[in-house]
């Protein structure tokens, strides 16, 4: 039975023959039982424990879970049913917060309307950038509130005009700051209730991999490093960094956020072991990323800091029907005096 199942998670992994009835199979299955013996059913996979990339995530009452995914293309001309397939995704991932990288309003409201038909109560904070590719926090409204950081913004506006020595922005899009506070999903114990509180930033920098497109990156860097000294400085809260920072860890350019020592860069690990964000046809590779300071606290999934949610091992036809990018997940227990990472 363990080597039936074991054949069935190979089979749901590969999206040219995965099908939503296996998937929903397996997710009957659970994770130890007499028939399946002493493993989880994650360890009667070809896949480590400690794997880098999941197939698939689920929010947990336990924790605030928190989320970045660049959606590609969600944008006011988009059909109902990719509105449908990616409220379904959504809403079985239960995240508390999602930071949502090139959408529009129109795509965005017709999701929330989307998420409540299957049941599920989601809000967004919004920011136009004056495009297509717009930013956005989609967020649980049981247990989230999400309000942009206008003064964070305004305090530090004459850096999304900065410029690099030819002339190039270093922002095409600004990013969104926002201020997030998630209130405990237990009622269990006083010490866990505390609300996870913090400053999410999203960011989509500049794509593309000739020099001038990497000097803007590399002059982004080095203001997002800037600010977050500000916001730690002025607001005093832990802030998480992420988005689709167009650019692997492999090159020096995001050397000034990674290397500064308040800040730790979760996907570092995931780098090196081949972990993949951006799915398409070409060019794959880890271009989506998360920074956070030194005073988050997190809780593991599957072993690692951040969770490289490989949704096109799960659902069919994913890179297809939803996106060419998959999303990035924590998990924060509450905030404390000191970052607690298990590795």
């Amino acid at each position: 039975m363990a080597a039936i199942v074991s054949h069935l998670i190979s089979q749901q992994q590969n999206e040219t023959i995965s099908s939503p009835l296996l998937f929903e199979l397996l997710q009957t299955i659970p994770d130890s039982s007499p028939q399946l013996g002493f493993f989880d059913i994650a360890g009667i996979s070809d896949n480590a424990a400690d794997e880098v990339e999941v197939p698939e995530f689920k929010g947990s009452q336990d924790f605030a879970d928190i989320g970045f995914w660049n959606i590609e293309h969600f944008n006011d001309s988009i059909s109902d049913n990719r509105v449908e397939q990616v409220a379904k995704v959504i809403g079985h991932m239960s995240l508390d917060a999602l930071g949502l990288i090139e959408v529009q309003r129109g795509a965005m409201d017709r999701l929330k309307t989307a998420l409540q038909g299957l049941g599920y109560a989601y809000d967004f904070a919004y920011l136009n950038v004056r495009g297509r590719r717009d930013l956005a926090v989609l967020y649980d409204m049981n247990t989230t509130t999400v309000t942009l950081s206008k003064a964070i913004m305004s305090r530090n506006k004459t850096a999304w005009s900065a410029e690099t020595g030819s002339g190039r922005s270093a922002f095409s899009r600004r990013p969104l700051i926002a201020h997030v506070k998630i209130a405990s999903k237990t009622g269990r114990d006083t010490k866990a209730d505390t609300p996870v509180e913090f400053i999410m930033i999203s960011a989509h920098l500049k794509a593309f991999g000739e020099p001038e497109s990497r000097a803007q990156r590399r002059l982004a860097a080095t203001i997002l490093a800037e600010i977050i000294e500000d916001i730690r400085t002025t607001e005093k809260l832990p802030v998480v960094l992420a988005g689709d920072l167009s650019e692997t860890l492999s090159t020096d350019v995001l050397s000034r956020l990674t290397d500064a020592p308040d800040l730790f860069t979760l996907t570092a690990d995931d780098a090196e072991e081949g972990a993949l964000s951006y799915i398409g046809d070409r060019y794959r590779s880890l271009i989506d990323n998360i920074v956070v300071s030194n005073d988050v606290t997190l809780s593991p999934i599957s072993g690692d800091d951040t969770a490289v949610v490989r949704l096109d091992k799960s659902v069919q036809n994913f890179t297809r029907d939803i996106s060419d990018h998959v999303p990035i997940v924590i998990r924060v227990v509450r905030r404390e005096k000191s970052l607690q990472i298990n590795t």
